[in-house]
């Protein structure tokens, strides 16, 4: 049974089940990113956006405790 991270402010739900890693990104405001390995390396699978870095980070450390995936 495949396994979704959800948030209320998101537009997207992510299956997690195809990611192998997430990481925060601040080049273009604040994010979390979904990456799937891939042969030419990491791919982005999703992306969700949040207005504030706290935001983001609360959403981040909930994912990664919850799920334990790996982060950068």
């Amino acid at each position: 049974m495949p396994t979704f991270a959800y948030n209320d402010s998101q537009p997207t739900t992510i299956n997690l089940d195809n990611v192998d890693s997430i990481v925060k990104d601040d080049t273009d405001g604040y994010q979390i990113v979904f990456q799937r390995a891939a042969h030419e390396g990491l791919v982005v699978t999703g992306r969700w956006r949040f207005p504030t870095p706290k935001e983001r980070d609360r959403a981040f450390k909930s994912i990664v405790m919850n799920y334990g995936l790996n982060h950068g």
